[in-house]
């Protein structure tokens, strides 16, 4: 990620440690364009069983599903480039 020079709308984490590394990253870059990206992170525990649900809030979210349905706090940021 961070030699990749592509933009992105959103940017999907699953753990806080790796949020912190995707925000503190965006945000040392010098900002060419100002497009704003969208960082979210959903933490889920390393399990198949977290995995599995954590695919479906995930796809949920990206469904425009938030908080009130899953129960579960999402970390959310906007960055830009």
């Amino acid at each position: 990620f961070q030699n990749c020079k592509d933009l992105f709308d959103l940017i999907l984490t699953c753990e806080e440690r790796v949020y912190d590394q995707v925000v503190e990253d965006l945000n040392s870059r010098e900002q060419e364009t100002c497009q704003p990206v969208h960082v979210i992170n959903v933490d889920i525990q390393d399990n198949h069983e977290e995995a599995t649900l954590g695919a479906f809030l995930i796809c949920e979210l990206c469904q425009c599903e938030f908080e009130e349905k899953s129960g579960r706090t999402f970390l959310h940021t906007v960055c830009f480039y």
